[in-house]
């Protein structure tokens, strides 16, 4: 297991770390379907009539779309848990992975809309938005990188605990 870099991991968000394409899915999948929703309120919907991403489906067409670029964020959720599964341990996966579920869908449902609709501009609406999703992603790997340093502390102090106890024996 290592340490977190805060400026590599948490500034950075980890991309400087993408070497394969999984990696890159990893890094862009979690919020695919909140980029599209945002390019599609500030971009596509209101310049060319094209909705990329229908937060709010009307027919069969659209409830497919939904649903593909949502498991595509869901698969995306699946790969960093297994990846930090496999880097880490079971915990430090499944923290990442809730992480990201809570931060790439829960937050960014209840609170987009009402982040951006103030703005009259759709440029900055979309600056906004992209700033929003920067710190929703910032959150997941803050809480995750604390999580892992605190997880490294505490292995590190309960091995020493452990040493001294087979030093007395």
């Amino acid at each position: 297991m290592h340490k977190c870099n805060f400026y590599e991991d948490i500034i950075k968000l980890g991309w400087g770390h993408i070497k394969t394409n999984l990696d890159l899915y990893a890094a862009l999948m979690p919020f695919i379907n909140e980029i599209l929703n945002l390019l599609t309120l500030t971009i596509t919907k209101p310049y060319f009539k094209v909705i990329l991403y229908p937060h709010h489906p009307h027919n069969f067409y659209e409830i497919v779309l939904k649903s593909f670029i949502d498991k595509l964020a869901i698969t995306g959720i699946l790969v960093n848990a297994a990846k930090y599964t496999l880097s880490h341990s079971i915990d430090v996966g499944i923290m990442k992975g809730c992480l990201y579920a809570f931060f790439t869908f829960f937050v960014p449902n209840v609170f987009m809309n009402d982040i951006i609709s103030p703005f009259k501009s759709n440029l900055t609406k979309l600056i906004v938005g992209f700033i929003f999703i920067y710190s929703l992603d910032f959150c997941v790997n803050l809480i995750n990188c604390k999580y892992i340093d605190w997880k490294i502390q505490k292995e590190k102090s309960t091995g020493k605990a452990m040493e001294s106890k087979k030093e007395e024996h």
